[in-house]
């Protein structure tokens, strides 16, 4: 494989996991802060079957699964997808065509 790269992108591509749980993962493992970090990312996320190195779409088929899991963060979708607009709906109560009522996006 040859000498190591020292370009944080191209580090971050070799990851043998998503980049998305790297700092999450150095962080849990430094003696420094293991010991005050929650290891918990807030995300449903479905994995494929092991090696689970790809999250799978998720549909409305697993809508009820993301409710149960009561993580505020989900991925990954199709754009567009009926999914999102069960979300809007059901959790967020978005109306068609308008902005969450609470929250960063109104100012409140």
């Amino acid at each position: 494989m040859g000498q190591p790269s020292k370009n944080p992108p191209h580090v971050l591509h070799q990851l043998p996991f998503l980049p998305e749980g790297y700092f999450q993962t150095v962080i849990c493992n430094s003696p420094e802060f293991n010991s005050t970090v929650v290891n918990y990312d807030l995300h449903y996320i479905s994995w494929d079957i092991p090696p689970k190195q790809h999250p799978h779409v998720l549909t409305l088929k697993d809508f009820e699964k993301m409710v149960r899991s009561n993580a505020p963060l989900q991925g990954k979708f199709k754009k567009d997808d009926a999914v999102l607009d069960t979300i809007d709906v059901e959790q967020l109560r978005r109306t068609k065509g308008s902005a969450h009522a609470r929250g960063w996006c109104t100012g409140t």
